[in-house]
């Protein structure tokens, strides 16, 4: 077996809708041939790895994040 790379993050978000228009103004796009697994979530494709985000309370504060690179930072800014 050989690890080929990070596939997805999951994240808890409030709300799908009121956040997605965020990870879509970034470039990701929607993906429509994932399973659903009983929760509202969408999963976005982000370069050659995807973010699923779902409805839930997000977890107590740990410092838990993920980093998005871009080519041009001032621009997303």
């Amino acid at each position: 077996m050989a690890l080929l790379g990070l596939h997805h993050v999951q994240v808890n978000v409030p709300s799908v809708e009121a956040v997605v228009s965020f990870y879509e103004m970034l470039g990701m796009t929607r993906r429509t041939d994932r399973p659903d697994i009983g929760v509202d979530g969408l999963w976005l494709d982000a370069g050659s790895q995807q973010i699923h985000l779902i409805e839930a309370a997000a977890p107590p504060d740990l410092g838990q994040h993920f980093a998005l690179e871009v080519d041009d930072l001032d621009a997303v800014i």
